[in-house]
């Protein structure tokens, strides 16, 4: 759907991990206030003059150790606009999604993310999220990369936490 004008119309627009905006302008927009991605993954860094805040979400995995040390690294780029969310808040909003925490089942950085800003924004609305099932049993992106780590991504699980969560989303 071509969502584009409406989601740049948003007080505030978040994006996740390595989000992809060039090419897709008129279906996801090109506004970008608000940057959540896991601590250890390579993605874009938007420069902080652009943004209003920046999450490095800290997941709990044999990852953990070096996350926080990376987050420390980005905390530095971003100032104070960025801001750590550690891996004992991650743990709590995994549970809070219904995953396990075992190490089988991870929620996606969107998942966590949401379930951090339920805790302080009164409304939460989702546009092409893209995560309400699975084709072959494999996540669904609008680019062409797929990340390596779906596989542990229980979709079935985060729509119930949106759900429960009063999350509104529109997706194609």
């Amino acid at each position: 759907n071509e969502w584009g004008s409406a989601i740049d119309q948003f007080d505030n627009v978040c994006r996740f991990n390595n989000f992809q905006t060039k090419n897709f302008e008129k279906y996801v927009g090109t506004k970008t206030d608000l940057l959540a991605f896991r601590a250890c993954d390579d993605v874009k860094l938007v420069k902080p003059e652009e943004l209003q805040m920046a999450w490095f979400f800290v997941t709990y995995c044999n990852l953990t150790n070096g996350m926080r040390q990376v987050a420390q690294h980005q905390k530095f780029f971003y100032g104070d606009k960025g801001t750590i969310v550690d891996d004992k808040a991650c743990y709590r909003y995994a549970e809070e999604i219904g995953l396990s925490n075992d190490g089988v089942e991870r929620p996606s950085i969107g998942a966590l993310a949401i379930a951090h800003f339920k805790s302080f924004y009164d409304n939460v609305q989702l546009y092409t999220y893209g995560f309400t099932g699975s084709v072959n049993g494999k996540s669904t992106h609008y680019f062409p990369r797929q990340p390596k780590d779906s596989c542990y991504h229980n979709w079935e699980k985060e729509d119930l936490f949106l759900e429960k969560c009063g999350v509104i989303q529109f997706c194609p």
